[in-house]
């Protein structure tokens, strides 16, 4: 081997200089590493969570709510808000106005009203609607009498008007009695059947007719109590019945 040939081992050859620039651009390269491995670890920067939310918290607003399978057959308890449309049948519209009472004490009431010289002998009478109360009371031996109580003059003259027409005479046919020079009655029967009204005071107070049909019966209404009597003599003495219908049978106020 010649010297020339000789090649030192490589330990002992000499090193080639790093170029500096090099060395700027590795260190440069691993502080980027190192800081975003820092940063992933503590949660900075764009690895962070958004304030007031929690890590691997998912978005509920935007997701679909659960529901039963059979969620269409279910009646809905909600109530629509202002604005919202609904194929529900609209409610019944109530009447706005006052609807008709049955006073609570109805009978009490009719009681009331009928003279006291008869009030004890009343007993209560049967009755269908629009009556609201009646009953039966007694003068003496021979006159009888029912007062039925109604929530109105329309009613109450609706059974008049129908016991008139079921007669079948006119209206306003005239009295039915005649007061004689002493202030006694006598019922002018031959007349009969007669309808009228009638004054209490010089104020009307409503009407009246007399009929006999087996018994002399008078009926009438009274407009400023919405009752209405029937009164009938069980003896057939007409005279005892006006007599009895012009000074006791009221009813009174």
């Amino acid at each position: 081997m010649t010297a020339g040939d000789f090649e030192p081992p490589s330990y002992f050859r000499p090193q080639r200089s790093v170029s500096p620039l090099l060395l700027i651009l590795i260190a440069a390269a691993l502080i980027f590493v190192v800081g975003g491995v820092l940063a992933f670890a503590m949660g900075l920067g764009p690895f962070g969570t958004a304030p007031g939310s929690t890590p691997n918290s998912q978005p509920s607003a935007d997701l679909p709510s659960a529901s039963p399978a059979n969620a269409s057959a279910q009646p809905s308890t909600s109530q629509p808000t202002a604005g919202q449309s609904t194929d529900a049948t609209p409610p019944v519209q109530v009447p706005t106005g006052p609807l008709p009472t049955i006073p609570p004490d109805a009978m009490g009431q009719l009681l009331f009203h009928i003279p006291e010289a008869i009030r004890t002998t009343c007993t209560p009478a049967t009755f269908t609607a629009p009556v609201i109360a009646a009953v039966n009371c007694v003068s003496g031996a021979e006159i009888g009498v029912t007062y039925s109580s109604y929530l109105d003059s329309g009613t109450m003259y609706a059974e008049y008007n129908a016991s008139v027409d079921k007669a079948q005479f006119d209206r306003d046919s005239g009295l039915c009695y005649d007061v004689n020079s002493d202030g006694t009655v006598t019922a002018t029967i031959d007349k009969w059947p007669s309808e009228h009204a009638y004054t209490i005071g010089s104020n009307p107070a409503g009407r009246f007719f007399c009929i006999e049909r087996g018994l002399p019966t008078i009926t009438w209404t009274d407009d400023r109590l919405y009752i209405l009597g029937l009164a009938t003599a069980s003896t057939g003495d007409a005279n005892r019945l006006v007599s009895f219908w012009l000074n006791e049978a009221g009813p009174i106020p």
